[in-house]
């Protein structure tokens, strides 16, 4: 059921008054917390019951102070994408669609005003995986009052118009143009099948296509979207539109760091994102691993606008001295699903150590360490069982793990996305709720 928002009575621009108020730091903060319920009468639960309630700590999340810098920034880009775009100004109309009046009457001259300059911005989120980069953009988005925004009366549309705020995709592997307009046309009709009840993809015909032309997939895309004035497009894993050097070169002693450096995959994709915030006044959001994120800047020109956009890096948390990563340890020794309990203080430094620091490592380190303990004799979780699930289940992490405990800069290049594939999650999120884990010594 569509909600009533609460009007931004600080403008009168139709789009962006139904945001509501910008949130100030501690309400961001609030919003983007998310505490599953504390387990409760566990002597009274199975194993396989417990088994299946532990999995509610993935949703579990507790926000750093950059994300809530993170949020006051993808907010400022939306509201700055959408300010030079009021659609009850005829010089939006005239520039969405390309054509400008024709003056009636015999005149001896007419003058058009001059398109508006954009005030669309980019910025950019930057940390290895698993750091929390994708989730803090995320939470940071559902802090607004919604996807699609409803207008039931909207300037020169006789049944109103859909708002879309924003669209989030990952970069497509190839990098190609093509894959990129697939990603945003099937995500952009996946977004308005959700939002409107019996809705007919609009871009069906083109992606049935056998034959494909990447540059006017794009610009079909982007004349949709503008008629839906979105606001922000926000492109993950952008480090997917860049070649990523050889294993064996990366795995060198002796490698150079001009050897490790990412290669642009297809100029015409970069290209089209920069015109897309320049030209046609939509923010964009990038979110990659540090090697991603510092080609796609020295790639493109937008180092003044990523200036003023704003970057963010999010990192692990630091050790197991760190006052954040302390207070992370102290809620998730509350989602305990054994009925011996460790303290947080004996968790501390094993986990760290066993994970570098890394929130979603520290999460599967938790659900595994569940997965060991359930499996054996007596009803406690011990230290030893984190120790035997990061040596089975969190094993491809290792590499990667000891080389952010390293604190090397030339050990940690080479590793530096720590790069665990999707295939190693599916399948350990599988063995996790379904498999056989041999019992711990």
């Amino acid at each position: 059921m569509p909600r009533v928002l609460k009007p931004d009575e600080s403008t009168q621009n139709i789009l962006i008054r139904p945001l509501g108020p910008a949130l100030e730091k501690i309400d961001a903060m609030k919003r983007m917390t998310y505490l599953p319920p504390l387990p409760k009468d566990i002597q009274d639960l199975s194993q396989i019951e417990r088994l299946h309630r532990v999995f509610s700590i993935r949703d579990l999340h507790i926000p750093m102070e950059e994300e809530a810098k993170l949020q006051q920034t993808i907010d400022m880009l939306i509201r700055q994408s959408l300010s030079k775009r009021d659609p009850t100004l005829a010089l939006t109309w005239r520039e969405m669609l390309a054509d400008s009046d024709s003056p009636s009457g015999m005149q001896e001259a007419s003058v058009c005003q001059a398109r508006p300059i954009s005030n669309a911005m980019a910025a950019v989120v930057s940390g290895i995986a698993g750091c929390g980069k994708t989730e803090g953009v995320r939470r940071s988005l559902l802090c607004l009052p919604g996807q699609v925004i409803r207008h039931h009366q909207f300037p020169n549309l006789v049944d109103g118009n859909y708002q879309v705020v924003w669209v989030s995709i990952d970069a497509p592997g190839s990098g190609r143009a093509e894959d990129l307009a697939e990603a945003l046309m099937v995500e952009l009709d996946d977004v308005m099948s959700a939002a409107i009840e019996g809705y007919t993809p609009r871009f069906s015909d083109t992606l049935a296509r056998s034959r494909r032309d990447g540059s006017k997939m794009l610009a079909e895309w982007r004349r949709v979207a503008q008629s839906h004035f979105l606001a922000l497009l926000h492109i993950d894993e952008v480090q997917n539109l860049f070649k990523l050097a050889t294993i064996k070169i990366r795995s060198k002693k002796n490698a150079k760091a001009s050897d490790l450096k990412l290669t642009i995959a297809e100029d015409s994709t970069l290209k089209w994102i920069l015109t897309l915030i320049n030209r046609w006044g939509i923010s964009v959001i990038f979110s990659g691993t540090p090697d991603g994120i510092g080609a796609l800047t020295t790639r493109l020109s937008t180092g003044q606008r990523l200036s003023v956009g704003g970057y963010h890096a999010i990192h692990p948390f630091a050790g197991p001295d760190d006052l954040a990563y302390r207070q992370f340890i102290d809620v998730l020794a509350r989602y305990q699903w054994m009925v011996g309990r460790l303290p947080p203080n004996e968790l501390y430094e094993p986990i760290f150590r066993l994970t570098a620091g890394v929130r979603r490592l520290i999460i599967a380190l938790w659900v595994a360490a569940h997965r060991v303990a359930l499996s054996r004799t007596g009803d406690e979780l011990r230290v030893s069982d984190f120790e035997y699930a990061a040596s089975t289940f969190l094993a491809p992490a290792k590499t990667g793990i000891e080389a952010l405990l390293s604190r090397s800069p030339s050990q940690f290049g080479r590793f530096v996305d720590l790069r665990v594939d999707e295939v190693f999650w599916s399948t350990f999120w599988s063995e996790m709720g379904l498999g056989q884990v041999k019992p711990a010594k």
